[in-house]
């Protein structure tokens, strides 16, 4: 039974909002995608992007953020790159340079990660402008499937 109500609870969150009652916020959709509803909590930060685009910079770049870790956890691997991208570009333009990430890069690795990995990271720097010791994490998607031949650390 208490499935059944959070998931009434959703709908009927969803529906008002839908219906002119409360607009969501970002908290109404960190809270759907918290709690797993990933379709609602997307279809919130979707809804919440035009104002967030002409009024907080900081809030849109949540937003999309949020938009990229949902689309990757749908295997929607574009558009989660896509978001990123868009996420990178909405903290520059503010001067957010804290703990973001300077940019993004993607390529098929086909079965030989080990090979392309080392390159991919050299072609991103150089397009990046960065040098090596301003790295303080790489992150590498694996996609579908396994990816547990390469150990980076």
């Amino acid at each position: 039974m208490p499935l059944c109500a959070i998931s009434l609870g959703l709908i009927s969150l969803l529906a008002g909002a839908a219906q002119g009652g409360a607009p969501l916020t970002l908290e109404d959709a960190r809270g759907l995608q918290q709690r797993g509803a990933l379709r609602e909590a997307q279809n919130a930060y979707e809804a919440l992007l035009p104002e967030l685009r002409s009024s907080d910079p900081a809030g849109l770049g949540a937003a999309l953020r949020a938009l990229s870790k949902i689309a990757s956890a749908q295997g929607q691997y574009e558009s989660a790159a896509a978001r990123a991208r868009e996420a990178i570009d909405v903290h520059r333009a503010s001067g957010d340079r804290a703990g973001r990430a300077d940019g993004l890069t993607t390529w098929v690795a086909g079965q030989r990660h080990g090979e392309t990995l080392l390159p991919a990271i050299s072609r991103f720097l150089g397009e990046q402008n960065l040098r090596r010791s301003r790295i303080a994490a790489i992150v590498v998607g694996t996609g579908p499937g396994a990816f547990t031949g390469l150990r980076v650390g």
